[in-house]
Formats: C-alpha cells, sequence, structure tokens
C-alpha cells in the first residue's frame, strides 16, 4: 500500500462525534439550500444548461475578452491605451502548469478543489458563520475556482441573487462536462493578474520574465495572492504602484505562513501526488511527504518584479484622467478601463501640450540656474468654455529622479500640487473692490505701514512704502498694502467668500494674508479662475472628458461648458484694462505681450521666494506657468513672477498663437 493511502485511511478512521454532528448540520442547511434553489429555477434548467458553450467557445471567449480602453486627445490623437506591455496571450495545458502554481492556486483559492462537485457546501456555511461571528469584521469567500471560472467567463459582475443562482448552477453543469484538470487550466489561463495580463503564462513572464516552468513556489504565490484584487493589488498596474508592491508582498508571506501548515499541499509540493490534493478538508499527515520545506523555503526568498517602462504622450495628463475618470460622473472602475473598451476623447490638444513640454524644459534649463530652480509646471485652458488644452507636470516625466536631490521630482504633476499663490491673487481683490462700487481703478490708497489685528505687520516686497497711490498704479507695481488695506476694509471673507464661488478650494481658510496670495491652490483651479477675466466675466469649470464612447461608438457620457461663477463684468473690465496696460511695460514686462495679441496677466511671488508665477490670458485662452522647487527650497532672491515665470509663458504662447492662431485675438483691453 502506498504512503498516501497509508496516511489516508490511517485518518479517515479517526473521525469523532463532533465531526458527525457538524456534518449532518451541514447537509441540513445544504438541503434547505437546494429546496429554495430547486423551487428558484423551476422551469429553468433547460435554458441555464443551453447557456453553457462548448469547450471550442469558452477558448475562443478566453482569447479575446475584453478589448482594452483608449484615452485620445481633442484631435482623436491616440495617447494612451489601457493595456499589459506583452500583447502574446498563450494558452496554456494543465501537464505544462508546475505542482509550485497548482499548489499555490489550491492553497489560496479552492483547498477542496479536486473533492467538490463544483459547489463547497462546508465552505460557504463557514463562510456564513465567520463573517457573522465576527459581526462583519472578517469577511470569508466561499466562491470555489468553479464558480470564480464561470463568473470570469460566462457571467457578468452583477452583484444579485439571480446571478449568484445562475453561478452556482452553471458551476455544477461545468462540473459534469470537464474534469477537474480542465477547469483548473481554463482558470489559470482566464485569470487577471493586473491590466491586460490574462493567463498565468503571460503573468510569469510579465512580472518575472520567465517560463512558466521556472517559477518559483514564492513567485507562484506571489502571483495567485493578486487574482482576487489584481487593480489594486498589481504592483505594475495599479494607481499606486509603491502602495500595491507593499500590500502584495505582505499577502504573500501571509499566505505563505498559512501553507505551512497545511500538510496536503506540503505533501503534493514535495512528491507531485495530486491523490493528496484528494483528501478532504485539511488533515493531519503523519508522513515525511508532509514537511513544509518548500514552503519555508520559498519565505526566504526575494521577489524581484521585472518592472517595465512604456512610452506616453502627456503623461501626467493621462495619469490625471485615469484618477478623473474613477469618480463623479464616469464612476470607470480600474477592470473597466482595462477591458471595458471605452473610448475616452478628452479636451487636450496634444501638439500644444508638446510645446507645453518643450518651453518648460528649455526655460528650467535656461534660467533654473540663473534664479534657483529646477522645476516648472503649465496649465493652458480655453477661456470660453473651461477646455484643459495643456498640462505640463514638470520639467520632464521621463528624466531620470536624483535620490538626494529633492529639488525635482519628474513625476509629481506639480499643477495638481498646492502652492502658495504670491501676487497673482491681487487681481481677485481690485475686482471684489471695483465690484463693491465703493471703488474705482482711480481711487486713491495708500502704501504705507499698517499693523493689522494687533501683530500682524506685513512689508512690501522691497521693504518700503510709496505713499499714497491709485488702485491702478498698486496692482501695476504689485504693492502689498494697499491690497492687504482693501481686503481689510471690506472684510477678510469677502475674498473668501469669492474664491470658493470661482472654483477654488472650499477647505481653505482664507484670511486677510489672502489678499497677497498667502493661501495654498493648484495651478490647475488657478488657471481655471482667471477664465473669468479672460473671456470678461465668467469663471468656467475646468474639464478634462468631452466625450466617452464604447467599442461600438455607443455613447454614454457627453460634455457641456459649465460656468462656476458670472461676475460683475464692469468690474472684470476695469481688472482687465489695468494688467492689459500695454504702455506699462518697465523690465520684462514686455513679456507679458506678443505682437498685438489682445493680452493681459498678473506676476506672482510667494513669501521667501519659493513660489512665482505668471497668469497670462486673452479672450480665448489662459495659460498658468509656475516655477519653483518640489522640496519649497527658497530660489535667489532676484527670481520673481517676471523674471521667471513670464519668460516660459512668453516662449509658449508665441508658439501657441503659431500652431492655433484662433485662439488669438488682436486688439487691448
Amino acid at each position: 500500500m502506498s504512503t498516501f493511502s497509508k496516511v489516508y485511511l490511517l485518518k479517515s478512521r479517526k473521525k469523532d462525534f463532533a465531526q458527525v454532528e457538524l456534518v449532518a448540520f451541514v447537509v441540513t442547511i445544504i438541503f434547505i439550500l437546494m429546496g429554495i434553489v430547486a423551487i428558484y429555477v423551476s422551469g429553468t434548467i433547460k435554458t441555464f444548461a443551453d447557456e453553457i458553450p462548448s469547450e471550442n467557445a469558452i477558448r475562443e471567449q478566453l482569447l479575446n475578452k475584453g478589448e482594452n480602453s483608449k484615452i485620445f486627445d481633442r484631435n482623436g490623437q491616440l495617447l494612451y491605451t489601457f493595456k499589459d506591455p506583452d500583447r502574446d496571450r498563450e494558452y496554456i495545458t494543465i501537464d505544462e502548469i508546475t505542482p509550485e502554481i497548482i499548489a499555490a492556486v489550491i492553497a489560496i483559492e479552492d483547498q477542496d478543489f479536486y473533492v467538490h462537485q463544483g459547489i463547497n457546501y462546508v465552505a460557504l456555511v463557514r463562510a456564513a458563520i465567520t463573517s457573522l461571528d465576527s459581526r462583519g469584521e472578517r469577511l470569508v469567500g466561499g466562491s470555489t475556482i468553479t464558480q470564480q471560472l464561470v463568473k470570469q467567463i460566462l457571467l457578468t459582475n452583477e452583484q444579485s441573487a439571480d446571478r449568484k443562482i445562475r453561478e452556482a448552477f452553471l458551476s455544477l453543469i461545468v462540473e459534469r462536462d470537464y474534469s477537474k484538470d480542465k477547469i483548473l487550466e481554463l482558470y489559470l489561463n482566464t485569470a487577471n493578474f493586473g491590466g491586460r495580463v490574462q493567463g498565468i503564462r503571460t503573468a510569469a513572464d510579465v512580472y518575472f520574465g520567465k517560463s512558466v516552468a521556472d517559477i518559483t513556489v514564492a513567485e507562484a504565490v506571489y502571483l495567485i495572492a493578486m487574482v482576487q484584487s489584481p487593480g489594486e493589488l498589481s504592483p505594475l498596474f495599479s494607481d499606486d504602484k509603491e502602495l500595491a508592491a507593499s500590500l502584495l508582498k505582505s499577502r504573500q508571506e501571509v499566505l505563505l505562513n498559512s501553507m505551512q501548515g497545511l500538510d496536503k499541499i506540503n505533501a503534493y509540493l514535495n512528491t507531485a501526488d495530486k491523490e493528496f490534493l484528494r483528501i478532504p478538508g485539511r488533515p493531519s499527515l503523519d508522513s515525511a511527504d508532509a514537511k513544509n520545506i518548500k514552503i519555508a523555503a520559498a519565505l526566504k526568498e526575494s521577489i524581484v518584479v521585472k518592472f517595465f517602462s512604456e512610452s506616453i504622450d502627456a503623461p501626467h495628463w493621462v495619469f490625471y484622467v485615469r484618477s478623473v475618470l474613477r469618480g463623479n460622473p464616469y464612476n470607470l472602475s480600474i477592470n473597466d478601463l482595462y477591458s471595458g473598451g471605452y473610448r475616452i476623447y478628452t479636451t487636450l490638444d496634444l501638439e500644444l501640450n508638446k510645446l507645453g513640454e518643450e518651453k518648460v524644459r528649455s526655460g528650467v534649463e535656461r534660467w533654473g540656474s540663473v534664479y534657483g530652480f529646477e522645476n516648472s509646471s503649465l496649465v493652458s485652458i480655453d477661456a470660453r468654455t473651461g477646455e484643459i488644452l495643456a498640462m505640463v507636470g514638470s520639467k520632464g516625466y521621463s528624466l531620470q529622479s536624483d535620490p538626494s536631490n529633492r529639488k525635482f521630482d519628474p513625476k509629481v504633476n506639480v499643477s495638481l500640487s498646492k502652492q502658495t499663490l504670491g501676487s497673482s491673487l491681487k487681481p481677485w481683490v481690485a475686482y471684489l473692490a471695483f465690484n463693491s462700487g465703493r471703488y474705482q481703478p482711480g481711487s486713491m490708497i495708500e502704501d504705507s505701514e499698517q499693523v493689522f489685528y494687533g501683530n500682524y505687520r506685513p512689508k512690501n516686497f522691497d521693504g518700503r512704502f510709496q505713499g499714497e497711490m491709485t488702485i491702478t498704479q498698486a496692482l501695476l507695481d504689485s504693492r502689498n498694502l494697499p491690497f492687504l488695506k482693501l481686503l481689510y476694509g471690506m472684510g477678510d471673507s469677502s475674498l473668501g467668500n469669492l474664491m470658493k464661488q470661482i472654483g477654488y478650494a472650499p477647505e481653505n481658510s482664507y484670511g486677510l494674508a489672502s489678499a497677497i496670495g498667502g493661501v495654498d491652490e493648484t495651478l490647475l483651479d488657478h488657471t481655471a479662475a482667471y477664465t473669468g477675466f479672460a473671456n470678461g466675466g465668467q469663471a468656467m469649470r475646468a474639464q478634462s472628458i468631452l466625450k466617452i464612447t464604447r467599442a461600438n461608438n455607443e455613447v454614454i457620457y457627453n460634455w457641456s461648458p459649465q460656468v462656476k461663477a458670472d461676475l460683475n463684468r464692469q468690474a472684470v473690465g476695469q481688472v482687465n484694462a489695468i494688467l492689459g496696460n500695454k504702455s506699462y511695460q518697465p523690465g520684462t514686462y514686455s513679456l507679458k505681450f506678443v505682437g498685438n495679441q489682445k493680452l493681459a496677466g498678473k506676476t506672482g511671488t510667494s513669501d521667501g521666494n519659493v513660489d512665482t508665477y505668471y497668469m497670462g490670458y486673452g479672450p480665448k485662452v489662459v495659460t498658468g506657468v509656475w516655477c519653483g522647487n518640489n522640496d519649497n527650497a527658497r530660489m535667489s532672491s532676484s527670481a520673481l513672477g517676471s523674471t521667471t515665470a513670464v519668460r516660459i509663458w512668453n516662449d509658449y504662447m508665441r508658439g501657441l498663437f503659431s500652431l492655433r492662431p484662433e485662439l488669438g485675438q488682436p486688439g487691448s483691453y
């Protein structure tokens, strides 16, 4: 008699009364459930049976299941395809699948796979009891490998009692028509391992650059561990790859530790004898075959994932859009995007974005060393609609990062990071003053020292005071005290209320210092708010998605422009007349204008020369530029919006009007 037979016969005689009681209880529950199911599916058995496709049909569904979703720019230029780096999805037979992989999938997904007939009633009851006993804190799955296969190939992800009953019934039919080895083969060929990686053969190659035959126990458990939630656990395809890698490694270690105590899994690993897998439950085997030698070794093995690089047009934009698609009103999951076949048409103009990338990079290379900054960001928006035309998150997404240099991080999209706005916020204080009816551009205001609220003693950037001046002159010269006095007189909350209306962060606290830009906002929100000046009175909601269709061209989302706030057009016109004054061009202020284009704008420099801005606009387009360092290191004392950001803005706008002359308009504000 074989070792397996001796061990199994020995253990089979050791059933006690408690186990018999449990079996009787489970059988009772099963008969009740089967009665309910029989009543429910009465008259539909033939329909369900007819839904089982042939093996060839299943194979065809496997190879063609799902379609890549794609992101396009506004002109139909492909920006990104949701896909894996390896397009080969070769089918692998059960004979080619090693004991390491089979042991991993059986131990993790369905320990009684070779015992049950498609539905593990004991596991279902155990899952229910565990979940109830823990009051929902521990949720244990009860689906067998067969049920998971049925859900992957034959059913949708609909969460309903009808779908669960169909799943159970079809699982019984699949078990009747296919062998256990064939079911396991199909499962391992349809399992998703993140992104478009389908099947264990592709997963082995994509993650480890190996054939299935060379996958170790540690690697097999690592791969199978991500099957239940590949969108969140894949270190290659999840949104937060670093977090996913950490979570997956922890899960792999927990699973390996659990497997040490599974005698039948260890015995199968050591002997490749599937008879061990046909033992029900979790038996204790008195055999040298059951030693956990391979699992113990796997716990000491380091996992090295083969990371790959992919070329993406407008990468900061693509990853921004990916995050937008997962929220309202789109609510597309990662799995939807990987296999739903959606066509996402965005507002981006790829040609303008490439222009922006070029000008940001060359601007940092030319002026960064002069003024002490190593990064820059740019956002360009259609002032009439709020459509984002360009988003450049850094001087170069694909540039190498230096761990010792925290001033530049290529992957961080600075246009979505909050930075201090500086004087680029003063036009909104001027707007409030004119809108109140108490002030005009020619109204006089003192540029003199004043202490606010007992201890707030602000200064001008040059440390001097110029006395009485008009609001026009104060805005052109970007004096601090006049605007603090204006806001103080109108009430600190007035600016905060306006900013929330026109699209700035509603959670921010806007105090008196906001008058001179002492508040952190994103460049994207800042640029979108300036559409209210550019178009003459309507602050537009920034928009990234124009249209979403299915692969069959069915439109499921179509966008139309949305106004965030209607502004006082007269007050807006007064601000524009000041900021668009072409006769005022000291120093580099001539860079605020391009040829005969109708343009206006405002510089900004935060306290300590940490951030510099230029927010420039015409009637049809607004472009905001930020310069600084990722770690908020100070730039040189000569780094101002007028010496840094405006240079990059001017280079970009010249190119924009050359590429897209329709976005220009001659004249003056």
